[in-house]
């Protein structure tokens, strides 16, 4: 009954096996899927577990470029947005706008120009700066105290698509952002350069089958893959550490109900893996799901902190009673939760 508890020391050394970068759709993803396999299937239990293999679409970026050209003439460290529209070969040159924020009045100021935004670059957004006849956009990454590696850009996406999109877009790190900015930059140019690839990813699944209660559905849940910057140790190895221990528990101890313990490939570049879950289900097991716990960005401070909602047709919603639930569980054990 080696299992019985669990063991810190025992996730530590899981974490340990993955010290290099996951991103989806490459061989150090597949390397970890097959490792959590090989993992899940060491316990000689009767777990059903499966692998659940589908292809999603990635940007491969080609060219990058950003300068300033007017008042002043500098060029800056960029990134091609992923899924962004490309630019020709000479690039777009256009007047420059930086706006704090997508409100109506700001908005008009974005006809014909090349806009910086200071909000979250989504499909939503950029609709939004198409409609204001924006040409291009730049977003930004990082913090004023980044050095070393951390002073480049990181490279960003829109949401998952087959298609690029109608404008195209670049992101400069946030120190140039704000110098860019303090200078009273009037004209830029930028290049963007990439092609759409399909690849492949899988998540990893195992089912302990329910007691008395075997019709209800727990889902446990973590993503492996990792940003192309690093491996990801806390976001989100360290979870999918603790869904692993979880799972070795379960194996010695029946549950009542069902648990599902999955492992999410694909979800830094559009949570594929977790539409992939849902799309894998029958319509009575997801009539049957009664609770699901997603575990990411363990380590990452003094606190815990839950997003609790149930789902119905309008969505996620904040479900009260659960949450006042999970933060009496968290006082008793003398863990501080914020939401």
């Amino acid at each position: 009954m080696m299992n019985t508890f669990i063991s810190g020391e025992r996730q530590y050394g899981f974490v340990s096996k993955f010290n290099y970068v996951r991103e989806a759709g490459t061989c150090g993803e597949q390397r970890a899927a097959e490792t959590i396999l090989q993992e899940l299937k060491k316990e000689n239990s009767d777990a059903q577990i499966r692998t659940e293999k589908f292809s999603f679409f990635a940007p491969q970026i080609k060219r990058s470029f950003f300068e300033v050209t007017a008042p002043y003439h500098k060029v800056y460290e960029a990134c091609t947005f992923g899924f962004c529209a490309n630019t020709d070969e000479n690039g777009l040159e256009a007047d420059f706008v930086y706006l704090e924020n997508a409100d109506d009045i700001n908005m008009k100021q974005a006809n014909g120009k090349i806009v910086m935004l200071n909000n979250y670059m989504s499909r939503t957004m950029l609709e939004k700066l198409v409609k204001a006849g924006a040409l291009g956009f730049v977003s930004f990454s990082g913090t004023p105290i980044d050095t070393g590696k951390k002073r480049l850009p990181t490279s960003k996406n829109l949401g998952q698509s087959k298609t690029l999109a109608e404008i195209p877009g670049t992101c400069i790190h946030f120190v140039d952002a704000a110098e860019i900015v303090e200078k009273g930059a009037l004209r830029v140019r930028m290049i963007c350069e990439q092609t759409l690839v399909e690849k492949t990813s899988q998540n990893i699944c195992a089912r302990i089958e329910g007691s008395d209660k075997s019709d209800d559905i727990l889902t446990v849940t973590a993503h492996y893959d990792s940003v192309p910057q690093g491996p990801g140790a806390y976001d989100n190895m360290a979870g999918c550490a603790i869904v692993m221990e979880l799972f070795l528990y379960f194996c010695e101890h029946k549950p009542r109900r069902t648990i599902d313990f999955v492992f999410f490939g694909a979800e830094e570049t559009g949570m594929h893996g977790s539409k992939e879950y849902v799309n894998s289900l029958t319509k009575k097991e997801k009539d049957n799901i009664v609770l699901m716990i997603n575990i990411d960005s363990i380590l990452a401070g003094d606190n815990l902190y839950l997003y609790g909602g149930r789902i119905n047709d309008k969505g996620v919603v904040k479900d009260v009673e659960a949450v006042n639930k999970a933060f009496e569980i968290a006082k008793k054990a003398n863990l501080p939760m914020q939401l």
